[in-house]
C-alpha cells in the first residue's frame, strides 16, 4: 500500500518541474532496467532507486557537457542503460 502511494506523490510532484514524458521515462526506464538485471524484488528496488539517481546524474553532466536540454540527455541515458541491460540479458540467455 505504501509503495503505490510514494510513488504516485512523486508522480504528482515532479509533474510541474519536469513534464510528464520525462516523468514516465524516469518511472518506467530505471524499473525495466532493473527488472532486466535481478529477479528478486528487494534488489529490484533498490537497483531501480540506484539506476533513477545515476540517470539523472548522468543526463545532467551530459546536458551539461553538450549545452542539450536536460530532458532530453537524462532520457537518452536512460534509454541507452535500458538497451545495454536488454542486449546483456539476450546474450545471457542465449549462452545459457
Amino acid at each position: 500500500m505504501a509503495l503505490p502511494a510514494l510513488l504516485a506523490l512523486a508522480v504528482v510532484g515532479a509533474l510541474p518541474a519536469v513534464g510528464s514524458l520525462l516523468v514516465s521515462g524516469l518511472v518506467v526506464l530505471p524499473a525495466a532496467t532493473a527488472r532486466l538485471l535481478v529477479r528478486r524484488l528487494g534488489a529490484m528496488l533498490a537497483l531501480s532507486a540506484l539506476l533513477g539517481l545515476a540517470l539523472m546524474v548522468g543526463g545532467l553532466a551530459l546536458a551539461r557537457g553538450l549545452d542539450i536540454p536536460p530532458g532530453a540527455a537524462i532520457a537518452t541515458c536512460g534509454g541507452v542503460a535500458f538497451a545495454l541491460a536488454a542486449l546483456a540479458d539476450a546474450t545471457v540467455a542465449a549462452a545459457g
